[in-house]
């Protein structure tokens, strides 16, 4: 009799274990079959999607979807977007020009608010596939999430390179000075799209451009325009563009098309600034 008992307690055991591999092998699959729809959503998006650390380290993301990774190496933000400055240093964030990068500093900013961000514009020089450097526009937009207690953002990038800008004026913005792109683009981004330049190579050819990508106005500084004042006085004179320098004096003065104004104007007086060229134009 205790034999039986025993044969009886094993056996039950036995069912009872079978049932509950058998229960959790239904919700492993069904799981898989969640995550593969869930990443079938998400690689089908046109744009790209990167879930990035603190330390912008891309944990997962839906580019590969569309472009083959070139090499094996760092899988950190501009790297996988193939950012000149990145591949030349060999990781992104440790060329000189990373110090002056909107994109890091933004999404950095993000990062110490634990907060989302959007409307953010860029021009971007990455390496094409041909080896050859190609002039990319970006818009971008940021969640914060938490998961498993540490900080991500999940940056979404879409390329605006051919985008006709009809919806908002298209303002080129042109400095070294992050803090002061991102005011700017705080202050403007309802009633224009700031694009911004990082490198003087990304500025001039978007300057020479300027018909082709239907710029509104330019917004500068005086180092800027102190060392290219030819090449904006071509500028100006060709396409009657109106050209705005962010000075050191303490009243703003005009000088034809070009227009200086105080480093630290506020956000509301900026915007009335150029909202009020769009009021003349219009009149």
């Amino acid at each position: 009799m205790p034999h039986t008992l025993l044969y009886i307690l094993v056996a039950a055991t036995v069912c009872v274990a079978a049932c509950s591999l058998f229960l959790l092998y239904r919700k492993t699959e069904a799981m898989r079959r969640n995550n593969q729809k869930l990443r079938a959503v998400v690689d089908s998006q046109k744009n790209f999607a990167f879930l990035v650390d603190r330390d912008f380290e891309v944990q997962e993301t839906n580019y590969y979807a569309y472009v083959r990774p070139v090499n094996e190496g760092p899988r950190v933000l501009g790297n996988v977007l193939r950012c000149k400055n990145a591949n030349v240093t060999g990781r992104c964030g440790e060329a000189e020009a990373c110090k002056m990068c909107p994109v890091r500093f933004v999404i950095n900013k993000s990062f110490d608010r634990r907060a989302d961000f959007d409307q953010l514009e860029a021009c971007m020089e990455v390496d094409g596939p041909d080896g050859k450097v190609v002039d990319v526009d970006v818009q971008l937009e940021g969640r914060f999430v938490s998961l498993d207690n540490q900080d991500h953002i999940v940056v979404n990038v879409r390329d605006v390179t051919r985008q006709n800008g009809a919806d908002r004026p298209k303002i080129l913005f042109v400095s070294e000075d992050v803090q002061l792109f991102d005011k700017v683009r705080q202050s403007l981004s309802q009633e224009f799209r700031v694009l911004d330049a990082d490198t003087p190579h990304q500025a001039l050819h978007r300057m020479l451009m300027a018909s082709r990508y239907q710029f509104y106005a330019v917004l500068t500084d005086e180092d800027f325009y102190n060392r290219y004042d030819i090449v904006t006085r071509m500028l100006v004179e060709n396409t009657q563009l109106s050209v705005y320098v962010f000075g050191s004096q303490e009243r703003g003065h005009s000088e034809g098309h070009v227009q200086f104004l105080r480093a630290g104007i506020e956000g509301q007086e900026l915007l009335k600034v150029l909202v009020g060229k769009k009021h003349v134009e219009r009149n």
